[in-house]
């Protein structure tokens, strides 16, 4: 091979390597955050389910009720963007959560009812910190927009959740209009 055949080959593998992030490709900060979403999503939905069986009040079973749905919606739409970004997410819980669902899904109602709420307030700052971060800091255009879309539903939740633990609940049925 000549240098001629050299530069040529170099200056076209330059050349894709820097159309990268316009075709899609996630940085690894971005494929974390939806590996995270993920699992904060499944977590969600498997302890929203718990709630409705084991929650003691209304309020708890209800919004485990909006756990299920919401997170079930935005799971589905983590799951689209990271099949097309090209990123594997995790196809069950890990260790960290497993063993969260594992010790809620021992307790009923009212001892229920207050760890799970205790739970879901840390859970929801904590994910909106995430989300907040990802809507700002993402470098793909599309993550950014997914955490921008899913944003306003956590917020939602975390003042649902909020207003469950302080005792003046403002939550809507599982059907009804969102606070």
């Amino acid at each position: 091979m000549n240098f001629r055949s050299v530069l040529c080959a170099a200056a076209t593998l330059g050349a894709s390597v820097a159309m990268l992030p316009a075709l899609g490709a996630s940085s690894s900060t971005d494929a974390t955050f939806l590996k995270n979403a993920a699992m904060g999503g499944m977590t969600e939905v498997k302890l929203g389910e718990i709630a409705r069986k084991q929650g003691k009040s209304k309020d708890v079973r209800t919004f485990g009720d909006h756990m299920v749905a919401d997170h079930s919606k935005g799971n589905a739409t983590v799951k689209a963007l990271a099949r097309k970004q090209g990123v594997a997410l995790p196809a069950s819980l890990d260790s960290e959560h497993a063993q969260v669902v594992a010790r809620l899904s021992k307790l009923k109602g009212a001892d229920f009812d207050e760890a799970y709420v205790k739970h879901m307030v840390d859970d929801h700052q904590k994910t909106v910190a995430l989300f907040k971060e990802a809507e700002s800091g993402a470098t793909d255009a599309d993550v950014k927009a997914l955490a921008h879309e899913l944003l306003p539903t956590i917020e939602s939740h975390l003042r649902m959740i909020e207003s469950v633990q302080s005792g003046k609940s403002m939550l809507p049925s599982a059907s009804g209009s969102k606070p």
